[in-house]
């Protein structure tokens, strides 16, 4: 299991890199390297920590997707992986629907 300051280590360099890559973090590495965080934390047992990061790693391929015409690559992957903390938290399919639909709408995409 990974120390709090391996975890901490990552995170600030994550950060430092999600903030060098473009103004919002638009990269699709940066995704990539949210959803790791993610995942580390999710396998720390910190769901509660990691969701808002697979949240964040969801919006930036969502961007990327919607920029470059069609999916990521990796978009249904980083979907998944947010969607199980999620059901781990006690979400059913209608409020883990919901909360998608609510991400999808808030960047321009109808569902």
């Amino acid at each position: 299991m990974p120390s709090n300051r391996l975890i901490r280590v990552f995170v600030s360099s994550t950060c430092s890199c999600c903030q060098r890559a473009q103004p919002r973090g638009d990269h699709p590495h940066v995704a990539l390297s949210l959803n790791n965080l993610a995942a580390l934390l999710q396998d720390t047992s910190r769901l509660v920590e990691a969701e808002p990061w697979y949240r964040r790693a969801v919006e930036v391929v969502l961007r990327t997707s919607i920029a470059a015409g069609r999916d990521h690559p990796r978009f249904k992957l980083v979907v998944d992986n947010y969607v199980e903390p999620l059901r781990r938290l006690g979400g059913n399919d209608e409020e883990i629907r919901a909360a998608l639909d609510a991400l999808a709408k808030s960047h321009g995409v109808q569902t």
